[in-house]
């Protein structure tokens, strides 16, 4: 149950932040002119950068995560035996 609440507070974080962002309906014409005008080297450079940094991201919380499912596994087993 607080896995399920814990969802549902992300994803309420989440649908604020986009209404925030795209409450106003001049907002996406905004974002759309920006990225027209935007040198696409610069883009493909922040795209390219961002992406290593959830590659780095997704690394570190297999990490984290690693060791406590590996204690919990072992503790599984030595209880079925």
């Amino acid at each position: 149950m607080k896995c399920v609440g814990i969802l549902l507070l992300q994803l309420l974080i989440t649908a604020t932040g986009f209404w925030y962002v795209f409450h106003n309906p001049q907002k996406p014409a905004q974002i759309a002119e920006a990225l027209r005008y935007a040198s696409m080297s610069w883009v493909l450079l922040g795209w390219a950068c961002y992406s290593v940094v959830e590659v780095l991201a997704t690394v570190r919380w297999q990490i984290l995560l690693a060791t406590p499912f590996a204690r919990l596994r072992s503790f599984l087993r030595r209880r079925r035996a």
